[in-house]
């Protein structure tokens, strides 16, 4: 999981035990961690598909998730 463009292990290891809870199974932290460029939906999910394709997964399914907040004074 990204936090305002960054990977954060600890956060994507408490949405893994939410995910869990929930009754999802398999989760696993997948390494090296993925990396976007800057760029549009279609291109990030082009993106996410080459980079499963060549650092290959162990479950039946890849979760990427990122979250961009914008904080205004008042």
């Amino acid at each position: 999981m990204r936090l305002g463009g960054k990977p954060w292990d600890r956060v994507t290891e408490v949405v893994g035990m939410l995910l869990e809870q929930q009754g999802l199974r398999n989760i696993e932290l997948g390494q090296p961690p993925f990396e976007p460029a800057e760029t549009n939906l279609e291109s990030l999910a082009a993106a996410v598909g080459a980079f499963v394709k060549t650092n290959p997964i162990t479950t039946s399914y890849a979760l990427y998730a990122d979250t961009m907040a914008i904080i205004k004074p008042g």
